[in-house]
């Protein structure tokens, strides 16, 4: 048995590794079995609850997880398993006091012990894609204000992250924590933007997809994109004021959907 965890980092250009995968699902399942967040967000919630709160319960209700979901996996399936949710790696840092990717090592170490136990001689690669420490941070506050009544300012939001993001050296950490026989694999965002199926392509690469299956592959435009400056100042202005929560969500939309000149 062969699994691929592709565990984040968020802002990585993960979505859209997600939609393309999504939305050319029957292609890709002739050849890998594909697992994204709908289909394990009981994991997946487990792990970012875990992450915020580094209590023992919370790592025993993520392995409990973890294992019922790989007990109702089909052994008989010669397929291999191709996993791709960014919580995987825990909450995405600059929110509930977390200033990087230190929940990732313990997570997946977690994830690699389970799957050899359940599957002795499991073939195992977690992957990540990373990003420079300037856009990540860019990225980051904007789906900072967009998704939370957050009224930080981005210089504010970099100075308090600076210090700390660079996704490289959370994804090597994890490489530390894994036992023997799980690999570990990272790429730039930046290497692979412009590549035929961008963010998707090293992924495409590291599980040996065939040639035939890639030419077919229809990609999609990037996704999740930034909003302007401006608009992002009106929904950071927003956040501030009193607003019951679905006023607000409606508000935001409102600016999200605008089309200005």
């Amino acid at each position: 048995m062969r699994m691929i965890v592709h565990a984040g980092f968020h802002k990585s250009g993960t979505t859209s590794v997600q939609m393309m995968l999504r939305s050319n699902r029957a292609l890709i399942e002739s050849e890998f079995s594909i697992y994204m967040r709908g289909r394990i967000r009981a994991i997946c919630e487990a792990a970012r609850a875990w992450s915020i709160r580094r209590e023992p319960l919370e790592m025993s209700l993520y392995q409990f997880e973890l294992a019922d979901w790989m007990a109702g996996l089909d052994r008989d399936d010669t397929r291999p398993t191709l996993i791709s949710a960014e919580d995987l790696a825990g909450h995405m840092p600059g929110r509930h006091r977390l200033l990087r990717y230190d929940a990732a090592p313990a997570l997946l170490a977690t994830w690699a012990e389970i799957a050899q136990e359940m599957f002795p001689g499991i073939a195992l690669d977690f992957c990540f894609s990373t990003r420079e420490a300037g856009p990540w941070m860019r990225s980051a506050h904007a789906q900072n204000i967009r998704a939370t009544r957050s009224v930080e300012t981005r210089d504010a939001f970099t100075a308090r992250m600076a210090a700390t993001t660079d996704l490289t050296a959370d994804a090597e950490a994890v490489r530390d924590s894994l036992p023997e026989g799980a690999m570990l694999h990272h790429w730039r965002l930046e290497d692979h933007a412009n590549g035929p199926l961008g963010p998707l392509d090293p992924l495409l690469d590291l599980v040996g997809a065939s040639q035939q299956m890639r030419r077919a592959i229809q990609p999609e435009p990037p996704s999740n994109k930034s909003l302007p400056p401006h608009k992002l100042e009106e929904l950071r202005q927003l956040n501030a004021r009193d607003i019951p929560r679905a006023d607000l969500h409606d508000l935001k939309r409102t600016v999200m959907l605008r089309q200005d000149e």
